[in-house]
């Protein structure tokens, strides 16, 4: 037998962070404008991994801006998972 937990659609995670940006210099990611598709859902928690290992390095339980500074001239893609329950 399918339960309805099978369907349900992870949150849609998006970083917004500013445009021009330096090695040594403080970096802010925002992820105010991460959703969930099914309004029954909330977004409780947010796990950042700034520098790309698959390990988070920062963690949050609600969309507050996230600094990091990356101190050497390194390719890196800032990645979050949100995670979400059931809203009551």
């Amino acid at each position: 037998m399918l339960t309805p937990t099978l369907f349900v659609q992870p949150p849609v995670a998006v970083i917004t962070a500013q445009r021009i940006w330096g090695y040594d210099q403080v970096m802010t990611f925002s992820p105010a404008r991460s959703f969930h598709i099914d309004p029954h859902q909330a977004i409780v928690r947010y796990q950042w991994d700034f520098n790309g290992d698959g390990v988070f390095d920062y963690e949050n339980s609600s969309p507050v801006e996230a600094m990091w500074t990356y101190p050497d001239p390194h390719p890196a893609c800032p990645a979050i998972r949100p995670s979400s329950l059931p809203s009551n």
